[in-house]
C-alpha cells in the first residue's frame, strides 16, 4: 500500500456512500513513471527483526507497470511470545488505451509459530494482580499458523457521453491451523487463576466481493460542478469455525509459566455460516465554486446471515442514506455537517467467549456530526466538531456468550490543531471529550444506563517534529498521549485510572552513493508505565513496556 487512513468528520466529506464510524481509505502503491527500489532493515522492539523490499518498475513501451513488495519478520511482543511472518504482494498495471486502466492485485501474509495471547478474567469487582511483562506464561507447545491471501482486479474505463466506469472484484481467504486460545479465569487478589486452554481444527473464512460504479460529472456554467454516480455492490462470505475442545489445567499463580503437556484434543464437527449482501445505491454531489458542497446518497441493501446446519437465518433490508454539506463563507473558515445511516460488519466473537469465532450479524449504525475548520494563518488548521453515533452494543452476557447486550451512544467533541508552526517544526494537538453511554438489555436485564466497557471519556495527544538548524538532516520527534480513566466491567464497578504514555524518536537523512537513506530510532513508553488494557467486561491484557527500535531505509 502507498498509504492508509481513517476518514471521519470533515475528512470524510465528498466521499461516496460514507459509513457512520469512518471510511478505511487504502491507496495502492502506483507503478510510477520511473524505476524505484526501496529496502528496509529493522531491529526492535524486544529483539524483533524485519527486512522489507519494495520496487516500482514502469514498462512504457508496453503500457505496463509493476509494483512489488516482500517482507520477512520475526516479531516479539509484550507478552513475551514471538512469531515469524512472510508477506509479499504484486500489482501489475495495464493501460492499453488512454481511457482504460486495469489493475490486478495479489498479496499473501503467512505467520508461523503464533502463540496464544493469555487473557486475564478477573474474579469479582477487582483488577487482576500485577504481572511481569515480556514473560510468556502460555503453553510452549502451541504454535499456530495463519495464512491470509487477497487477490482481485480493479478496472477503470472511460465511456462515451463523459461517463466513467469503475469495477472491482476481490477474494479474501483467511485460514488458521493449530489455533489455540489461553484463558486465566477467576483471577483472585492473591494472584491465582484457573487456567483453560482451547484448541480448534482448521478455521477458514472466504469472502468474495465486488462493486460496479458508473458516474458522470458536468458543469452548469462556470459556477456549479455536478456529479452523479450509481453503484451495485455484492458480497458473499462463508465462515467455517468451531469444532474445538477445551481443557481445564488447574489453578496456578498468574506469574508461573505453563509447564503442562499438550492435551489430547478430540475435535468435532465445525459450524458453517454464510453471509450474503447486495446493495444498490445512487449518489449526487454539487460543488459551488470554492465556497459550498452538497452530497446526498441513498442505498437499498438486502442482507442475510445463515447457519448451514439448521437453516436458521437472520435478515435485514434497510434503506441507508447519507447527507453532507460544507460552507466556506471566507477563505479562512469552513463549516461542515453530515448525517449517515449505515449497515456495518460487527466482527466475530473473541477467543475468550464461549461462542468464539462466531460471526456476528451486521448492525445498523447512525451518526450525525457538525463542526468548523478554521485557518488562523501561520500554516495552522484548527478543527472543532461535535459527533453523535448510535449502534448496538456487543459484549459478553452473563453466561459468557458474545453478542448484542444493549445499545450504545457515543457523543462528544473533538478538537485538533495541526500545522507547521515554524519552517522546521510541525505540531499536532488533538483531544476527544466524549460522553458514551450503554443501555443494557442482555447483561442483567435491568435496562440500566451505564458507561461502555474500556472507553475513556477523555483522550489527548500531542506530537511534534523538529529539524535542528545546526544539523538540518537530523529531526527529532516526540508524542505524549493521555488516556482517561475507564470502566472495566458492564456494571461499572471496576475502574482503571488514566495514564500518560511518552514516545521519543529521531530521524537522520543521508546518502549512500547515489541512494537516499534514512536512519530512524524510536523509543516508546519511555517511563515504562503499566496499564491493564480492557478487552471485554472483566477481560484484560496489558500494554507494552518500554521498548526501542531502529531501522535503516534506503531508496534508489
Amino acid at each position: 500500500m502507498e498509504s492508509s487512513a481513517i476518514r471521519v468528520g470533515i475528512a470524510a466529506q465528498n466521499y461516496l456512500f460514507p459509513a457512520p464510524t469512518g471510511i478505511a481509505d487504502y491507496k495502492l502503491r502506483p507503478a510510477g513513471d520511473k524505476r524505484e527500489v526501496s529496502s528496509r532493515l529493522g531491529y526492535g522492539p524486544f529483539g524483533s527483526q524485519a527486512i522489507e523490499f519494495d520496487a516500482r518498475i514502469p514498462v512504457p513501451d508496453h503500457d505496463l507497470g509493476w509494483a512489488f513488495g516482500a517482507g520477512g519478520y520475526r516479531d516479539e511482543v509484550a507478552n513475551g511470545s514471538a512469531s515469524k511472518t512472510v508477506s509479499y504482494a504484486v500489482i501489475p498495471y495495464w493501460t492499453p488505451t488512454e481511457k482504460i486502466r486495469i489493475t490486478p492485485l495479489f498479496s499473501s501474509v503467512i505467520t508461523l509459530g503464533k502463540k496464544p495471547s493469555p487473557v486475564y478474567i478477573s474474579l469479582g469487582n477487582r483488577l487482576p494482580g500485577s504481572v511481569r511483562r515480556r514473560h510468556y506464561i502460555g503453553p510452549s507447545w502451541a504454535n499456530g499458523r495463519t495464512a491470509n491471501t487477497n487477490y482481485g482486479a480493479i478496472a477503470r474505463v472511460g465511456l462515451p457521453a463523459d461517463l466513467q466506469l469503475s469495477a472491482g472484484l476481490f477474494r479474501s481467504v483467511l485460514k488458521s491451523e493449530d489455533s489455540v486460545s489461553y484463558r486465566l479465569a477467576g483471577v483472585s487478589g492473591d494472584g491465582y487463576a484457573d487456567r483453560t486452554v482451547s484448541a480448534d481444527p482448521v478455521q477458514k473464512t472466504v469472502s468474495d466481493s465486488g462493486e460496479l460504479l458508473v458516474g458522470r460529472e458536468w458543469r452548469s456554467g462556470d459556477r456549479i460542478r455536478h456529479s452523479l454516480h450509481a453503484s451495485l455492490r455484492a458480497k458473499r462470505r462463508t465462515n467455517l469455525h468451531g469444532g474445538g475442545e477445551s481443557f481445564a489445567l488447574g489453578r496456578f499463580s498468574i506469574q508461573a509459566p505453563d509447564a503442562s503437556r499438550k492435551p489430547a484434543f478430540s475435535f468435532h464437527a465445525r459450524e458453517k455460516e454464510s453471509i450474503s449482501q447486495f446493495g444498490a445505491g445512487i449518489s449526487y454531489g454539487a460543488r459551488i465554486r470554492d465556497w459550498a458542497t452538497l452530497d446526498v446518497g441513498v442505498q437499498k441493501v438486502e442482507y442475510e446471515k445463515r447457519i448451514e446446519a439448521d437453516g436458521k437465518a437472520s435478515r435485514d433490508a434497510p434503506t441507508l442514506y447519507n447527507v453532507a454539506a460544507t460552507w466556506r463563507p471566507a477563505k479562512w473558515i469552513t463549516a461542515y455537517a453530515s448525517r449517515t445511516k449505515g449497515l456495518e460488519d460487527a466482527g466475530s466473537a473473541p477467543d475468550y467467549a464461549i461462542n468464539r469465532a462466531q460471526v456476528m450479524p451486521a448492525i445498523r449504525t447512525t451518526q450525525w456530526d457538525a463542526g468548523v475548520l478554521w485557518r488562523p494563518g501561520f500554516g495552522l488548521r484548527v478543527v472543532t466538531g461535535y459527533f453523535n453515533v448510535k449502534k448496538p452494543y456487543l459484549d459478553l452476557d452473563a453466561n459468557g456468550v458474545y453478542g448484542v447486550t444493549g445499545d450504545v451512544t457515543h457523543k462528544g467533541f473533538e478538537v485538533s490543531l495541526s500545522g507547521d508552526v515554524r519552517e522546521s517544526t510541525s505540531l499536532l494537538l488533538g483531544a476527544v471529550f466524549m460522553d458514551p453511554s450503554v443501555t443494557s438489555t442482555g447483561y442483567d436485564g435491568t435496562g440500566k444506563t451505564l458507561l461502555p466497557v474500556g472507553q475513556p471519556r477523555t483522550s489527548v495527544t500531542l506530537s511534534s517534529t523538529h529539524a535542528l538548524a545546526q544539523m538540518p538532516n537530523l529531526s527529532l520527534n516526540a508524542s505524549i498521549n493521555y488516556y482517561g480513566r475507564k470502566y472495566a466491567d458492564q456494571a461499572n464497578a471496576v475502574e482503571i485510572g488514566g495514564y500518560t504514555q511518552i514516545d521519543l524518536g529521531l530521524r537522520y537523512r543521508f546518502e549512500i552513493g547515489r541512494s537516499k537513506a534514512m536512519l530512524r530510532f524510536q523509543a516508546t513508553n519511555i517511563t515504562d508505565k503499566f496499564s491493564w488494557r480492557v478487552l471485554g467486561s472483566n477481560v484484560y491484557d496489558f500494554n507494552s513496556p518500554r521498548s526501542y527500535g531502529v531501522s535503516l531505509i534506503v531508496d534508489s
